[in-house]
């Protein structure tokens, strides 16, 4: 069994100009979106937005089925989506993203109060995905970590991720409570994604122990 770390792969973005701190993809302002990074991160249910919308390069976001983001959100394609569905169960939730092409929100000064409904040009083929578990998977025993500073019964920061078989198997996609800030996907996942040629995915497998 081989568990992969799932990271976004920049390469996709290249040379261009609509990039601020090296995001992809930058939202368009929007109510309690300070707290939108949090809420799904997490795996607790929060009310969230009806869609979220970003200003994007659209010479470049076809190029990634998984892109970065000035939110720090699990933005994955629809097709991506479709293909770990089609692989197994895994509880979450979702947003639809809109892309709006960053040229003509700039042509329409949409700062300005222009509507986006004004705006012709948009892709809806993007959603953001929370995870609404975590898959007790940690292996304690072998791997390397420091004790969490306030709380010395949890696990604080790992240098050695080991991870163990749940009795119930991996899902397609998962996280662990020990760090949520990752996403894991399956060797079969893997495989799948990349047979359909899915882009901007990077892979890091992970130990899994017998």
């Amino acid at each position: 069994m081989k568990i992969y770390k799932l990271r976004n792969d920049f390469k996709y973005l290249g040379k261009i100009n609509y990039v601020k701190y090296q995001e992809g993809a930058v939202h368009i302002p929007f109510e309690d979106e300070k707290d939108i990074s949090f809420f799904m991160s997490g795996i607790e249910k929060h009310k969230l937005p009806e869609k979220i919308c970003f200003g994007a390069d659209f010479n470049v976001i076809p190029k990634s089925d998984f892109p970065i983001n000035s939110l720090l959100l699990n933005i994955l394609s629809k097709k991506m989506l479709s293909i770990l569905n089609e692989l197994g169960n895994f509880k979450h939730t979702l947003v639809p993203i809109v892309f709006f092409n960053h040229k003509e929100l700039e042509a329409y000064h949409i700062e300005e109060g222009i509507g986006l409904d004004d705006l012709r040009i948009k892709n809806n083929d993007y959603i953001a995905l929370q995870l609404l578990e975590y898959i007790d998977a940690f292996n304690k025993e072998k791997s390397v970590f420091e004790e969490h500073y306030l709380y010395p019964e949890k696990v604080g920061s790992i240098r050695e991720l080991v991870l163990k078989e749940p009795l119930n198997g991996f899902p397609p996609i998962f996280k662990i409570e020990e760090d949520s800030t990752l996403l894991f996907i399956t060797e079969e996942a893997k495989s799948a994604l990349e047979s359909a040629g899915v882009k901007g995915c990077e892979f890091e497998e992970v130990e899994v122990s017998s």
